[in-house]
């Protein structure tokens, strides 16, 4: 494969310009752009002429040409910056002068060479480059060629993931290719969706970290409640067989959520929305990591239900016990602190049955707040 680029490579057109201006998402626009611009027109008419007559001269039996954007030059000059590309194979052996690979005074780079290969080795390498050139890479802008990927050769799954994954194809354009390929697409397909899914996650919680950075100078500091410096946090400093969960009960707008994830950090905490559960969702739990679980507007009817897991047992505890037990799970959560928040806990605690009251009042330390939980 030969690539050509010279004094001729910048083209001017004050759009394209404009375009690269606003960054790398209006790549796409500009090469829609410059496959009607006469500049560009000529250039490309003056290549296929040239590249016709090298194959004539030397029995080529495949070639296919490309004009491509270089993205990261013209990114970087804001001017357009096209490249030329030339892959060619033949059954025969090929001798090119290097006076007759000039065009328009630029000498070719060699960037695909098979000296050592033979045969299926050799074959696959041309088929490569030629499909190459062919897929719609980002900064294409036109492609002839005599040889059609899928049809006159088959394209293997894995360069279309290698081209992914350097990044010279969009998401878009690998689905639309694994999907041409017919081989272990679902696989191919699947692979996608989880990667996508994995990017999602990572991009929210980058998004996360930069907003709770954004809130610090706003956040206020906590008081010190004296029961839960007396009788909660020393909990942790001992061995125990059962440690009391805290309960912190109260009107909203009091920092209650706020003040529980200040007692072990924002980052060993793992906080859960348990507005209306039976059984909290505890898959996100890292035992490595988390020294406490904030559950935030949890119900009596809750811990009753999963009075093991509040009370930190030694063993690891199971959950998710619906139906077939299909998709139950263990969490290990001894010596974890856990910390509740409610607006009505001593109203629900009332309204239960004296065993049931008993078992919650001797098994929690519960704190009725009235007043901010923040230095005013």
């Amino acid at each position: 494969m030969f690539r050509y680029s010279g004094s001729w490579s910048k083209i001017l057109d004050d759009r394209a310009s404009a375009m690269l201006a606003e960054g790398a998402a209006r790549i796409a626009d500009v090469c829609r752009l410059l496959q009607d611009n006469a500049d560009v027109a000529s250039l490309w008419g003056d290549f296929q002429r040239f590249a016709e007559q090298l194959r004539q001269s030397s029995k080529m039996d495949r070639l296919t040409l490309a004009c491509e954007l270089h993205t990261a030059v013209s990114l970087e000059t804001l001017t357009p910056s096209i490249h030329f590309h030339l892959m060619f194979d033949s059954r025969q052996t090929v001798t090119l002068l290097k006076p007759s690979l000039s065009f328009r005074g630029a000498v070719p780079h060699q960037s695909v060479e098979c000296k050592q290969a033979r045969g299926q080795a050799c074959r696959k390498a041309y088929d490569q480059g030629h499909y190459y050139l062919q897929v719609p890479k980002t900064g294409s802008i036109h492609m002839t060629t005599t040889a059609a990927a899928f049809t006159t050769f088959p394209v293997a799954p894995d360069w279309i993931t290698n081209l992914w994954q350097a990044c010279k194809i969009t998401e878009q354009v690998a689905e639309q290719e694994y999907l041409r390929c017919k081989k272990h697409v679902k696989a191919y397909l699947d692979n996608m969706k989880f990667h996508a899914q994995c990017v999602q996650t990572q991009a929210v919680q980058v998004r996360k970290a930069q907003n709770l950075q954004n809130l610090q100078p706003l956040m206020k500091k906590a008081v010190v409640l004296e029961q839960v410096q007396r009788d909660f946090l020393p909990q942790f400093a001992r061995p125990m067989f059962r440690r009391s969960f805290l309960v912190l009960n109260g009107p909203t707008r009091l920092g209650k959520t706020i003040y529980a994830r200040s007692l072990f950090g924002h980052r060993e905490t793992l906080e859960l929305n348990c507005c209306g559960v039976s059984q909290p969702d505890l898959r996100a739990f890292d035992n490595l990591l988390h020294r406490a679980i904030l559950y935030d507007e949890a119900s009596t009817a809750m811990v009753l239900s999963n009075r093991r897991l509040f009370q930190g047992s030694t063993e690891e505890v199971t959950l998710a016990h619906f139906g077939t037990n299909m998709f139950t799970y263990s969490v290990y959560v001894y010596n974890v602190a856990m910390i509740l928040t409610s607006n009505s806990w001593l109203r629900e605690l009332e309204e239960l049955p004296t065993e049931e009251r008993d078992w919650l009042e001797g098994n929690s330390i519960c704190i009725d707040c009235t007043q901010p939980l923040y230095e005013t």
